[in-house]
C-alpha cells in the first residue's frame, strides 16, 4: 500500500482572510495491543502533532503542490491500549514570501501499524 494512499486532504473551513490563523483537526483510533505505530503527515504550512494530549513533534518541510513531502513520526511511546486521540494544530501565516505562498490550509495524514491503517484523514 502506498503511503497516504487512502488518505484525503482535509481543508480548513476558511471564512475570510487567512492571515496568522490556527486550525485544529482531531481524530481518534483504537489500538490493542500497542505496537509500533507511525503517523504519516503533510500539511500546507506549519503543524504540531499531539497524541493523547502530549506533544509529539512539529514542522513541515517547505514543499510544492506538485511535489508534496510528508513526515513519518513514530508515536508508539504516546499510545495506550484502547482509544487514542490524535490532534493536529496548524498555523498559517497567509502572507506570500520566498518560502511560502497563500493557499487554503489543509492536512493529510494516516496512522499505520504493520497490520495496516488505523485511521486516516477523510
Amino acid at each position: 500500500m502506498a503511503v497516504l494512499g487512502t488518505a484525503e486532504w482535509i481543508f480548513a473551513d476558511c471564512d475570510g482572510e487567512i492571515k496568522d490563523r490556527y486550525f485544529i483537526y482531531r481524530d481518534s483510533f483504537y489500538v490493542n495491543p500497542v505496537e509500533t505505530t507511525t503517523v504519516h503527515i503533510a500539511a500546507h504550512s506549519k503543524y504540531a502533532l499531539y497524541v493523547n494530549g502530549k506533544f509529539v513533534d512539529c514542522g513541515q518541510y517547505a514543499d510544492y503542490e506538485e511535489y508534496q513531502v510528508y513526515d513519518a513520526l513514530d508515536i508508539t511511546d504516546f499510545l495506550k491500549e484502547g482509544e487514542n486521540e490524535l490532534e493536529i494544530r496548524q498555523y498559517v501565516c497567509g502572507t506570500e514570501f520566498f518560502t511560502e505562498r497563500p493557499a487554503i490550509p489543509g492536512v493529510i495524514y494516516e496512522v499505520v501499524t504493520a497490520q495496516g491503517v488505523l485511521t486516516r484523514s477523510k
